[in-house]
């Protein structure tokens, strides 16, 4: 059976656009994806669950959200509920993404990072309040990785020796900077330089260091910090008797 070409072919790109592939302008359907014309399949890649949301990222780094869109969560440039993915437009090519309380992150294949959502104490990294779609978070270098608290955000550099930068809520020093100072924009974290791995917890950061530590800063009213008190800590402190860590996770 024949079609008619597209009749605008200079408008819809039928070789990648889902739902207008092929010169019969088919829509793939859910969990597909158009490539060079033909309908192939396309696997989720990774899945993030937040507070009252959920995001994932298929294997041609389409980027999906849905659930609660309060503040514009989902990013989709609405605040309405979705029971259903949607996809996320003005989203780069995604490599991973972090679906936190009321914001979500997520690293591009280029190494950029991109927020959105709840922004009243820039956790997004931005100072404007129109953050309902995503923005690029502005002066980091290239990102390997990003974890979000309730109120902030934290990323590891892709550099050979790599930075923790935090920026948001500050107000349990869980930005590690040895304030309780809100940051719009991303401030170094010091003396954590050549970190291989971080974690964001509610109100506080840990960080795996190159040799096998680990150091953790912010709330510490039930021990979370591991430094055997229960003293809120402004900077990193290392948590007592382990070694050899490779990976941390916050809680």
């Amino acid at each position: 059976d024949n079609c008619p070409l597209d009749p605008n072919p200079t408008q819809i790109d039928t070789d990648n656009d889902t739902e207008h592939c092929s010169a019969c302008g088919v829509s793939c359907g859910p969990g597909r994806a158009c490539d060079q014309g033909s309908c192939v399949y396309n696997p989720v890649h990774q899945v993030s669950a937040g507070l009252a949301h959920t995001c994932a990222i298929r294997a041609d780094g389409t980027l999906e959200c849905w659930g609660n869109n309060q503040s514009g969560r989902l990013g989709d440039g609405s605040t309405v509920d979705s029971p259903v993915p949607t996809t996320i437009p003005l989203m780069p090519q995604a490599a991973r993404v972090v679906a936190g309380n009321g914001h979500t992150c997520a690293i591009t294949v280029e190494e950029s990072l991109f927020c959105w959502g709840d922004n009243g104490w820039r956790q997004v990294g931005v100072e404007s309040d129109e953050t309902k779609s995503p923005v690029a978070v502005p002066g980091l270098p290239p990102i390997a990785d990003v974890q979000l608290s309730n109120n902030s955000t934290c990323a590891l550099t892709a550099e050979e020796t790599p930075r923790v930068f935090c920026w948001g809520s500050n107000s349990s020093g869980q930005l590690g900077d040895g304030t309780t100072t809100l940051r719009s924009t991303p401030a170094v974290v010091p003396e954590l330089t050549g970190a291989t791995g971080i974690g964001a917890g509610g109100s506080h950061g840990c960080a795996v260091m190159a040799n096998g530590q680990v150091r953790c800063w912010g709330a510490n009213y039930l021990g979370q910090l591991g430094d055997g008190s229960t003293t809120e800590r402004h900077t990193p402190v290392t948590v007592l008797g382990l070694t050899g860590a490779v990976e941390v996770v916050c809680g």
